[in-house]
């Protein structure tokens, strides 16, 4: 523990000294007392003893205004001491209290520097945070659209499976129909067809004739633009003229579907009724047919309206292979190999 400082001890001398004048005072004090008693009583002491005890007393007063004289000046030098340690000690603690401004300055600009560094963090925590909030926000739409296209690929998928069972099925159908044409075949390449002028084209030689005619296909040749037709109605709408080709058609053609083999009767039998007063009527030439072929729908097929609707499909005389006509589809707008026992319409030409 520390000891008493300077002023302190300089304090405690002091009162020390105060103590003792005090001390000194009660004791003048107490023998003027005693000395006036024995005046009091000096009509039985004697007036020599009265005498003795008033020069005393006279003495002690002297002696005590001297004491308090300097007891007074004493109190006065304390005073002045005390002041002047209050007055060292309030300078002490007026040094003190500016250091200690001095410091809160510049603690304070200290703190203000934090504060602007603080405020630029914020600044760049707020930016910070709103590019955040936008990629989460892009994130959120981008999560959406991903789980959208999810449930299509899902939907596509389920599609896909249901279309592979469906061709599964078709191709199980047709290796049916081509053993069932291979047992056949022989049959049928000796069977006489009646086909003027049919003959055998294979897939690379109708394209090569679509793409040379400038016929549309829209598999073999989808930029074909086709022929300028120059239709006219004959036999009472019977049969359709084209100047273009120099072709006779049937307007309609058959009522019903019917296979390969068939085709050939109901031409056998439009010649016997001489229908439109001809009997030269035969099934088409792929190349005929494709010259039918529009560039666009009129209406629900690629054929031009002055025909009947009815045949979406017809037989041509042309073949892929003994057991494989060829067909033309105005309603997909492309020609197709088929099988002779299918079902296609006929519309003859002379």
């Amino acid at each position: 523990m520390a000891g008493p400082n300077r002023e302190q001890l300089e304090k405690r001398k002091l009162q020390a000294e105060i103590d003792k004048i005090k001390a000194e005072q009660r004791e003048i004090e107490n023998r003027t007392r005693f000395k006036v008693i024995a005046y009091l009583l000096g009509g039985i002491i004697g007036s020599g003893t009265v005498i003795s005890v008033i020069s005393p007393i006279l003495t002690s007063k002297a002696e005590n205004a001297k004491i308090e004289a300097q007891a007074l000046r004493m109190k006065s030098e304390l005073a002045e001491a005390v002041n002047d340690t209050t007055k060292r000690k309030l300078i002490l603690e007026s040094q003190k209290l500016e250091r200690d401004k001095q410091s809160l300055l510049v603690a304070n600009d200290s703190i203000k520097t934090v504060q602007d560094q603080l405020i630029k963090q914020k600044e760049v925590l707020q930016t910070r945070f709103a590019k955040l909030n936008k990629e989460y926000l892009a994130l959120a739409v981008q999560s959406q659209r991903t789980e959208k296209e999810k449930h299509k690929f899902q939907s596509l998928a389920i599609q896909a499976d249901q279309a592979k069972d469906s061709l599964t099925a078709q191709i199980n159908d047709l290796r049916a129909q081509r053993r069932v044409t291979e047992k056949r075949g022989e049959d049928i390449a000796s069977k006489d067809f009646s086909v003027d002028d049919g003959r055998f084209l294979s897939v690379d030689e109708s394209k090569r004739m679509i793409i040379d005619k400038d016929f549309f296909d829209r598999n073999l040749n989808p930029d074909g633009k086709g022929i300028m037709h120059k239709y006219e109605y004959r036999a009472n709408g019977e049969i359709v003229f084209d100047g273009a080709t120099s072709l006779c058609w049937q307007q309609s053609g058959s009522k019903d579907r019917m296979s390969f083999s068939d085709a050939q009767e109901y031409i056998a039998d439009l010649n016997r009724l001489k229908v439109g007063g001809y009997s030269d009527w035969r099934l088409p030439k792929l190349v005929e047919v494709m010259s039918l072929m529009e560039s666009r729908k009129k209406g629900d097929l690629y054929i031009d309206s002055i025909f009947d609707k009815t045949q979406k499909w017809i037989w041509t005389a042309d073949l892929y292979s003994t057991s494989r006509p060829w067909d033309v589809d105005f309603y997909g707008g492309y020609c197709v190999i088929y099988g002779p026992f299918g079902g296609n319409y006929v519309r003859a030409v002379h």
